[in-house]
Formats: C-alpha cells, sequence, structure tokens
C-alpha cells in the first residue's frame, strides 16, 4: 500500500469489522482496488442536478474511461493518443456562465461545463493509474494548473452567495468537497510520478485543498453539520479521505477527526431508525452508504477517532444498507418515491464493500448480479447502457 502523511491503505487487509471480520481479503481488494473508479464516478458528474447524478456521473466517467470523448467501444490507445481526452483544451468556465443562475436562473451550464472537466480529470487520472507509462502525465498535469488557477472556486454557482467567485470566499458545498477529494486521491496515486515531471506543483495543490476546504470545512460555521440529510453524510465523507490523505499537521487532524465523528452522530441520530433514505433510492449512495464509507475509511484513522457504535446503531446502520435491496423488485426497477427514478443503477462500487461488511447476502447478489449482467469487467461502459 501507498503511505502518504501517517496514512497507509493497505492492498489486501481488510481489517475489523464492526460486524464481521470474515472475507477481509476480497473485501479491501474489491473496494481498494476499485476506490480511485468510486472517486472517479463521484467526481466525473455528468447530470445536471437531479437526484441520480450519482449513477449518471459514474456512467459518464467510466464510458469515456473505455472511449475518451467519444464512447464506449474505442480504447485510450486509439489513434496514438491524439482522440478523446488527451487533446481536449483546459479552458476557464466564463464567468459570464457562472453568473447565470443568479441572472436568469439557469443553472445547468456551469454545471455541464464543471461536471465535463471533472469527468475529463478523473478519465487521464484512471488511464494513468491502470496503464502506468506516464502517457497521461502531461494532460494530468494541465488538469492540475487548471483546479488551482482557473476556478477560484470548485463547487456551483447555486450554492455561492454571489454571482462570481472571489479567492476569499471558500463556503464548503457538494462539488467543493468532491474536488478536493478527487485531487487528494490523484496525490495518493500519482504524486511521485507527478513530483518527477514537474517538481512542486503537488505541494501547490495540497496548499488550494487546504484553503479551499479543509480549512473552511474545520473552521467555518456549516449549516450542514446540523442536518441529518445527505449534504452531512456526502461532504463528510470526502472530508475524512482528503484529511487521511492531505493534512499533515497532527492538531488539525485530530480536531478534524473530532469533527468527522459529530457529523457522523448527528446523521445517525437523525436517520429513521427502519433505514429509509427519505431522498429514494437514487440518493442510497450519498445518503446512508456515505455514512458506510465514512466507517470504513476510519480504519486508517487513530483509534480515537474511530466512531463506536452501540447495538441499536448497529443495527441501524444494517438497515441503511438494506434499503438498496428492500426497494429492489426485478432487472434494476426499484420502488420510485420522492427524488427517485424507478430504473436505477445501484454503485455497485460500494454495494459490495457494504454487503460484505454486514455479511448481506442479497447486497452481493446484487452487485454481482448487475456486474455479470452488464459484462462489468469486461467492458465497464455496458453497465450504463440500460
Amino acid at each position: 500500500g501507498r503511505s502518504m502523511n501517517g496514512t497507509t491503505f493497505p492492498p489486501h487487509e481488510f481489517g475489523d469489522s464492526e460486524f464481521s471480520n470474515s472475507g477481509g481479503n476480497n473485501e479491501q481488494r474489491s473496494y481498494q482496488g476499485g476506490r480511485n473508479d468510486y472517486q472517479g464516478g463521484q467526481n466525473s458528474q455528468g447530470g445536471q442536478g437531479g437526484g441520480s447524478w450519482k449513477e449518471r456521473n459514474q456512467a459518464g466517467g467510466q464510458q469515456n474511461n473505455q472511449g475518451g470523448q467519444g464512447g464506449g467501444n474505442r480504447s485510450w490507445g486509439s489513434g496514438g493518443g491524439q482522440s478523446g481526452y488527451q487533446k481536449k483544451p483546459w479552458n476557464a468556465i466564463p464567468v459570464e456562465t457562472f453568473a447565470e443562475f443568479r441572472t436568469n436562473g439557469n443553472r445547468t451550464r456551469y454545471e455541464e461545463a464543471s461536471f465535463g472537466i471533472r469527468k475529463q480529470f478523473v478519465c487521464l487520472v484512471m488511464a494513468e493509474i491502470m496503464q502506468g507509462r506516464g502517457r497521461f502525465l502531461p494532460s494530468i498535469r494541465k488538469g492540475l494548473h487548471y483546479f488551482i488557477e482557473k476556478e477560484p472556486w470548485w463547487g456551483i454557482p447555486a450554492h455561492y452567495p454571489k454571482d462570481h467567485p472571489e479567492k476569499d470566499i471558500q463556503p464548503v458545498d457538494l462539488f467543493n468537497a468532491e474536488t478536493a477529494s478527487m485531487l487528494a486521491w490523484t496525490l495518493y496515486m500519482l504524486e511521485d510520478e507527478i513530483n518527477r515531471k514537474e517538481k512542486g506543483l503537488c505541494d501547490q495543490v495540497r496548499s488550494e485543498i487546504e484553503r479551499r476546504f479543509l480549512q473552511p470545512v474545520l473552521n467555518q460555521p456549516q449549516g450542514w453539520k446540523n442536518n441529518a440529510n445527505n449534504w452531512n453524510t456526502w461532504i463528510t465523507s470526502n472530508w475524512l479521505e482528503t484529511v487521511l490523505i492531505c493534512e499533515s499537521d497532527a492538531k488539525q487532524r485530530d480536531a478534524a477527526f473530532k469533527g468527522v465523528q459529530q457529523c457522523l452522530r448527528t446523521f445517525m441520530k437523525g436517520y429513521p431508525d427502519d433505514g429509509g433514505c427519505e431522498e429514494g433510492v437514487s440518493y442510497w449512495d450519498c445518503a446512508g452508504a456515505s455514512f458506510f464509507e465514512s466507517l470504513y475509511f476510519m480504519q486508517f484513522a487513530p483509534k480515537q477517532a474511530v466512531l463506536t457504535l452501540n447495538e441499536a446503531q448497529k443495527k441501524k446502520v444494517e438497515n441503511m444498507g438494506r434499503f438498496i435491496t428492500t426497494m429492489y423488485i426485478n432487472d434494476l426497477t426499484f420502488v420510485n418515491f420522492s427524488d427517485a427514478q424507478a430504473q436505477n443503477v445501484p454503485n455497485i462500487n460500494i454495494l459490495f464493500p457494504y454487503g460484505a461488511y454486514l455479511q448481506n447476502e442479497q447486497m452481493m447478489q446484487l452487485e454481482v448480479y448487475v456486474a455479470k449482467k452488464y459484462l462489468y469487467m469486461q467492458k465497464p461502459s455496458e453497465l450504463y447502457r440500460k
């Protein structure tokens, strides 16, 4: 495993579970091996802010990872590297586009551009991780420069208090958090390779992560910390992972771990005992599954930072996981209510480890069904063609 700031994510050992100590090796390989793919899915963001954006985003990321800009059947190697995201420029989004939400109510134009840029970056990072030949590093480095130089803020206009982003105003929203986490995981996987080509760039990225996300989330008032909705657990999971990878100051790390614990306690307290996601199946991976994601990554934090659960809380965590299979009907059709569609593709990169954590056969079988049905291992893009 790689180590950074005292945090090592081992490639094999899963560690003790609140529910089980068995099945560790396979679970660790499934989750940690697919971890950056999951991060890529989160941050590739291909939707327009609707309920199932994470599924759509991951779909976009994986389809483009298979085929660059053009779709699922071409490989990254086609055209001698002259097609797809390698050649695409890193243009700043016009400030007029950012202002549209405040001036005419349009939020989709900026979001489509912003999410597309993150998809572009994630696909390049995943390609380099898989190939490991340095071929995509020039484009990745340009992407890193884009994020620290051409976007004053990493969130979206609908979550910003003004019609233009300013360097000194850094509110924490879902996508500011996810971008910080995306960049942190990029450093975790590729920092040595990037430093060999451009010394100092990773330090600049880490400094911006600290300024734009880690400091505000810890030291500024955050209303979502007091709520049990998906903003809490969605941001908190990204906060925890970014701290584990990037925070080198011991006092700041300890304070962040305490903050993460408090957020998770608030979420747990306010979440219904039956584990139901009130926003529907499309938000399951942003709510209950993101809570599990934090539980999972707490095993890499100091012992005092780990959230301890009593028996009632363990049962709630189990119910939160089982919600996805309880709502399942057949052929990727789910009971739809609230902000959810009937047809959904569960995020299998978190569905399986959550099921393994709980020793829940239905959850793991649903993951295997989806993976086999759509030839996920042979061609990941097929998973999202339905």
